[in-house]
């Protein structure tokens, strides 16, 4: 892991990457990135926060795929390492048996047996063996008393047992986590880690396997994911927390895609590579999007992205508010590209105060399948 971090620095250095604006596009503090450059970390990063740091030394998809592999190689190693000293048992270790922790029942004495003293004086003698009463057997209320004891420690063992588990259950977040923040959308079946380019560079055609989105359940209150308020300046606002909502893609994935047309190959908060397929009308009919933006009406903010198509044709960028119908925008462009990719930098004052923008890419009026890839996208309030 120490060899892992210290590469990465040494990128970073090479890169003359600023420690502030990492930390800002990570939503870390400035020590809490060093330490994980300085490999000053417990537990192998986060892929996420390593293949942003990539991004922004601008490493190529074929460097980007060599360190995921490394890192997956990393994490197995850590987590066999794990594996392996939980295996050991302390030598001091104390024996895994209830008789080791449930003390010994307190038992109270036999009584003494009672004697005629009438008797004896009058024989003037100890008294005899047929004098005396038989000791009573209490082995009986013995293990009784034994039973009882063994019966409440094993009800105690169960019941920490049980405490423990709802304890890591309400930690994990399943189910209670349904409403809580989170800055990504958690498992999903998309690859986060783009598809290499072809040998010169260029955007290949269409790739297959690509699953096609599907499509959301009514959510009328699904705008009740949007908690972020804006954010300082500077801040990138594509990784804001939001609240998950259950089931509804558009909500809780980086990207969507409006309808079946659109099929994600690979996608994370600052890119994604899909096909889309032909078959809309107007532009509007097929949209690629990101939601839960925070925007302040009469502030200024800088888009910037590079983008490629195959084959070569428009895409309308929009950041628009996620009201309907009307969908009011702060900022549109249509742009054309090719196979190759190229860098646009959008500058814009928003029209509209909202929790629930939306940076959107905008491709339905294409009169033939095509692939559409957008890579180092981010959105930041300059003032």
């Amino acid at each position: 892991m120490a060899a892992f971090c210290t590469e990465l620095r040494h990128l970073t250095q090479r890169c003359s990457l600023s420690a502030t604006a990492a930390s800002r596009r990570l939503h870390i503090s400035r020590s809490q990135y060093y330490a994980v450059i300085n490999g000053e970390v417990r537990r192998p990063p986060d892929w996420a926060k390593v293949e942003v740091i990539l991004r922004m030394c601008e490493q190529p998809d074929t460097a980007i795929g060599e360190w995921r592999q490394r890192h997956d190689e990393m994490v197995f190693g850590y987590d066999r390492l794990r594996t392996r000293r939980r295996a050991v048992p302390p030598a001091d270790a104390a024996p895994d048996s209830a008789a080791a922790v449930v003390p010994a029942p307190e038992s109270s004495p036999a009584p003494a047996p009672e004697i005629d003293l009438a008797r004896v004086a009058g024989r003037g003698a100890e008294p005899t063996a047929d004098d005396e009463p038989a000791e009573p057997d209490d082995r009986p209320a013995r293990r009784a008393s034994w039973r009882r004891v063994l019966t409440v420690a094993a009800v105690v063992v169960l019941l920490a047992a049980v405490g423990g588990a709802a304890a890591r259950i309400a930690v994990s977040g399943v189910p209670g986590d349904a409403g809580g923040l989170r800055p990504s959308t958690g498992p999903s079946t998309t690859a986060t880690v783009l598809p290499a380019l072809a040998g010169d560079g260029t955007l290949g055609a269409p790739l297959p396997g690509a699953a096609p989105e599907t499509g959301n359940p009514a959510d009328p209150d699904e705008r009740k994911a949007c908690v972020s308020d804006a954010p300082p300046p500077g801040t990138e606002l594509l990784t804001v927390p939001r609240r998950h909502r259950p089931g509804n893609n558009k909500m809780n994935n980086d990207w969507w895609g409006s309808t079946e047309q659109v099929s994600f190959n690979a996608a994370n908060p600052a890119a994604f590579d899909a096909n889309v397929a032909a078959g809309g009308e107007h532009v509007w009919d097929v949209i690629i999007l990101h939601s839960c933006v925070p925007l302040v009406a009469g502030h200024r903010y800088l888009l910037r992205f590079t983008a490629a198509t195959n084959p070569a044709g428009p895409v309308m960028m929009r950041v628009q508010d996620s009201v309907q119908p009307e969908a009011s925008e702060s900022v549109t462009q249509t742009l054309d590209f090719t196979p190759r990719a190229a860098a646009r930098t959008i500058s814009f004052t928003a029209k509209h105060t909202s929790r629930s923008s939306e940076v959107t890419f905008q491709v339905g009026d294409w009169e033939g399948p095509f692939r559409l890839r957008v890579i180092d996208i981010s959105l930041t309030e300059t003032a």
